[in-house]
């Protein structure tokens, strides 16, 4: 199993208010993020959120109800920093779970075959797989099993970018995308622009 953790328990300071819940090209941006994540040839999907009940929680569970692939995971320690929210995640996955693809849930363009990619890539090698855009490490991020308990070790401070520089050399970077395609939205102004790139 390959599995996709979808970090969605920000506070979205920057943008003002919940930002995950609002809408794109006509319906909530979190949506646009999950669809092409169940597109893809991922076989389960966890949302991580920071408040049972919420916004985004409702509109999660609303929206995938008849989806068993989809199930929403519950951070508490979300205030703490997002570094929890990955834990929670990994900690939810099934015992079969060979990977995880690490989603941010405001980035709404990065589409199928992009993680497709990434997965045909893990699959080929078994070890980190990344995208790369313009000389540049994206997301989502492929971590392999093996290094969960990596992420899990981390200070609840810390990011997680501290274990992709620490196993740099046996990260894969895979070409693929466009920069649009790893836009994400943090403020008003990044959703309208985001706005001008749904694809109807």
């Amino acid at each position: 199993m390959i599995a996709g953790v979808v970090l969605a328990a920000g506070r979205g300071e920057r943008f003002g208010s919940d930002k995950l819940v609002r809408e794109l090209g006509g319906r909530p941006l979190i949506l646009h993020t999950l669809a092409n994540c169940t597109a893809s040839s991922l076989d389960a999907v966890l949302v991580v959120v920071g408040e049972a009940g919420g916004g985004v929680d409702a509109t999660v569970r609303a929206a995938f109800a008849r989806e068993p692939r989809v199930s929403v995971v519950y951070n508490p320690d979300a205030m703490r920093g997002h570094i929890t929210s990955l834990k929670a995640g990994l900690r939810s996955l099934p015992h079969s779970a060979r990977a995880a693809a690490v989603f941010l849930a405001d980035m709404p363009f990065v589409d199928a075959r992009i993680t497709d990619r990434l997965i045909d890539e893990y699959r080929r090698t078994g070890g980190f797989v990344l995208p790369l855009c313009e000389q540049t490490w994206r997301h989502p991020r492929l971590i392999p099993a093996a290094h969960f308990g990596d992420f899990l070790a981390l200070d609840d401070a810390s990011g997680g970018g501290v274990i992709f520089e620490r196993f740099r050399d046996s990260v894969r970077a895979v070409a693929v995308g466009e920069s649009w395609n790893f836009s994400d939205v943090d403020t008003a102004e990044d959703l309208a622009r985001a706005q001008r790139l749904v694809r109807p």
